[in-house]
């Protein structure tokens, strides 16, 4: 029978109050169920690697690895890229969504009904040589481009916000233009 060594006993107790952690997390929704998931299971597999020597060598082994702590080591990285690209999917995810609300805002705020463009691949970006996000170009009736605004703004300049009974940049592109 083997005895466990204090570097066993304090990685096991390290994963079991990592896992504890984890839950009072979740339980403060600090972290949601979908985290707390895979935190908790490679908690756990840390602590069975950590306690069961013959399972740890026999992993090694089977990998082809000299030594155990390189084992260890090799899960620990292959978990941190793994939760590194999940969340960096989801940040992903999350910067399109921003953009989308974005967009809305600023129609709901200058209450304006006009057609909004998604351009994914920037080719009407670059053809009307807009540098900098977000850019609103104003299209007159006639299809020639009014004026342009440059950055997100809330002085007025497009829904008379500010007291401004005919914004100047809408009026000049649109003469019958009226905020509601």
């Amino acid at each position: 029978m083997e005895f466990l060594s204090r570097t066993q006993v304090i990685s096991a107790l390290a994963a079991i109050g990592l896992a504890l952690y984890v839950l009072d997390l979740v339980r403060r929704r600090r972290l949601s169920e979908e985290y707390s998931l895979l935190w908790v299971v490679a908690s756990v597999m840390v602590a069975v690697l950590g306690v069961s020597t013959p399972l740890l060598r026999a992993i090694t082994r089977a990998l082809g690895i000299m030594y155990e702590g390189s084992t260890v080591f090799f899960f620990g990285l292959a978990f941190a890229t793994a939760m590194l690209l999940h969340v960096s999917v989801k940040l992903s995810r999350l910067g399109q969504e921003n953009h989308a609300l974005t967009r809305e805002l600023a129609l709901v705020r200058y209450d304006l009904e006009h057609p909004i463009v998604n351009d994914v691949d920037f080719t009407l970006w670059r053809s009307y040589a807009v540098r900098t996000w977000p850019t609103l170009v104003v299209i007159d009736r006639a299809g020639t481009v009014s004026d342009y605004l440059v950055g997100a703004r809330d002085d007025g300049a497009l829904g008379g916000r500010s007291g401004v009974p005919d914004p100047p940049l809408l009026h000049r592109a649109l003469p019958g233009h009226r905020v509601r």
